[in-house]
């Protein structure tokens, strides 16, 4: 009897090794999260959680441009850039466009590639968001980013990996025609409409007071930086910094908020300092006023549509929003107008469906 419980424990642990081992070969072969190896197989790089995929993608993938940005990135088909300006590219996201976790995914990318273009959107908020590298702070799977491999256990004996996540590549790749370019994209499940980006924009019953300019200034100096550093290592790569264009819906809960200013500023100090370098263009879109005075274009106050995007894409390298030593003082004279002036005629025009704090439903 004893004999024969041994050997019952004896199997079961066989069992459990091979079980296992076959589950953690499965999941090393198909790699969803592009952790070991870029897709193999005729398998599809489904790129469809930024926080998981994003960093594999980045060290494994072959490609000689990064489109670098925060969630109004997501919505950009790679190929338009491919086609546009002959390169490979892929995307390095974070929802909210940290300039310290960005800059991480570039230092990455330039460990293993050449990069002929970084892409990258410079969102106002990040510029004045502490400049510290995010990654743990907000919840990504850590087992991912680190190099130990001995937390790959949670990677290579995950459940949702497992019952989940290889069977929708698998089902991507081979049955649904999934576009690799739409990686991260999100902008198929949204609604966009005036009516919608007012639902979404809960506006203060009072302003509060202006910040003084420069209130963000240690943090944005420690941002811009990052960036900095990247493009004085790398002369090689051309490096187009780009602003969105955000609603004035934006705009005006800046002035509510008492961050116009500040915000201004920050832009300010940013583009003196690229402005510096020979392989540095900066396109500004953000007073394109036929884009942001017309809410159909939103899903909120600043979320676009894919439309909008390809538009930026297509006129990167159109002079007319081309930022230079001559013409930055314009640019920001006319976003202070649009700010001042022209927000609050629009605020005006929609008050009757806007919002106020503490009258939402």
């Amino acid at each position: 009897m004893d004999m024969d419980f041994k050997k019952i424990i004896r199997n079961f642990i066989l069992g459990a090794v091979i079980f296992f081992t076959l589950c953690a070969a499965l999941v090393i072969v198909i790699d969803p999260f592009f952790h070991y190896h870029k897709p193999v197989g005729g398998l599809k790089a489904v790129l469809t959680e930024k926080e998981y995929q994003c960093i594999g993608s980045i060290k494994n993938f072959d490609y000689d441009t990064v489109i670098a940005g925060s969630s109004v990135c997501e919505n950009y088909n790679n190929a338009w850039f491919d086609e546009k300006y002959e390169v490979t590219s892929i995307k390095a996201i974070r929802s909210y466009g940290s300039i310290a976790d960005l800059s991480y995914f570039l230092n990455l990318s330039y460990e293993d590639h050449y990069l002929r273009y970084v892409f990258f959107n410079v969102d106002p908020i990040a510029l004045a968001n502490e400049a510290k590298v995010s990654f743990e702070d907000t919840g990504c799977p850590m087992y991912l980013y680190d190099d130990d491999p001995l937390n790959d256990v949670q990677y290579l004996l995950n459940k949702d990996v497992l019952l989940e996540k290889i069977p929708f590549m698998i089902l991507k790749s081979y049955v649904d025609e999934y576009d690799e370019g739409e990686s991260y994209n999100w902008a198929q499940w949204k609604t966009f409409g005036t009516d919608v980006a007012l639902s979404q924009y809960v506006r203060l019953n009072g302003a509060k007071e202006m910040h003084p300019e420069n209130f963000y200034e240690t943090d944005c100096e420690k941002n811009i930086a990052f960036l900095s550093d990247l493009v004085e290592a790398h002369s090689e790569t051309e490096f187009v910094f780009f602003f969105s264009p955000y609603s004035f819906l934006w705009w005006d809960n800046l002035t509510m908020y008492g961050e116009t200013e500040s915000y201004l500023y920050d832009m300010r100090m940013f583009m003196n300092k690229m402005l510096e370098y020979d392989n540095v263009r900066i396109c500004y879109f953000m007073n394109d006023e036929s884009i942001v005075s017309n809410l159909d274009n939103y899903m909120d106050v600043l979320h676009f549509t894919p439309e909008i995007n390809r538009f930026i894409c297509d006129n990167l390298d159109n002079e007319e929003y081309r930022v230079t030593k001559e013409n930055v003082d314009e640019i920001f004279e006319k976003t202070r107008r649009y700010a001042y002036e022209q927000t609050p005629i629009l605020i005006e025009r929609y008050k009757d469906r806007i919002n106020t704090e503490g009258s939402l439903d």
